[in-house]
Parts: structure tokens; sequence; C-alpha cells
């Protein structure tokens, strides 16, 4: 039964292929759209690394503001301390 099932999905999944016009089966303007949506496709995976880098970046970035501006407000309150190592 379950081989019949796969069989019918991939016959369903094949017929809908054949049907995109943009896949070289449609009409001439359609390679163009190909194109296109190759680049876009070939970006993709690029503009989503770059944008979880500039997001890890800027919380690293609004993090060290925060622990500095922290750091001025004890310094303030409590007076410079020497560090002994």
């Amino acid at each position: 039964m379950l081989t019949r099932s796969a069989s019918l999905v991939v016959m369903l999944a094949s017929l809908a292929a054949r049907a995109c016009p943009v896949c070289g089966v449609g009409p001439e303007f359609g390679q163009g759209t190909y194109l296109i949506m190759s680049g876009i496709l070939s970006a993709l995976p690029l503009v989503a690394i770059g944008g979880v880098v500039a997001w890890v970046a800027l919380r690293m970035r609004a993090a060290a503001k925060l622990e500095a501006a922290e750091e001025s407000r004890l310094v303030t309150r409590y007076g410079a301390q020497k560090n002994v190592n």
C-alpha cells in the first residue's frame, strides 16, 4: 500500500513540474524569469547569513555599550578603584 501511495505522489509531482512555464517548456519570456529566479535563489543564502551576522554584531555592540554605561555609572558612584592582581 505504501508503494502505491509513493508512486501516486511521484506521478502527481512530476505532472506539476511539467506544467511549470519557466523551466524551458513555456513561452520565450520564461528564460529571463528563469535567470532572475536563479539569481535570487543564489543570493538568498548569502543574504540570510549576512542578516544573522549583522544581528549578532548589533547585539554585541549594544551589550558593549550597556557594559560601558554600567561601568561608568559605578565609577562615578564609587570612584575609581585600583585592580590588585
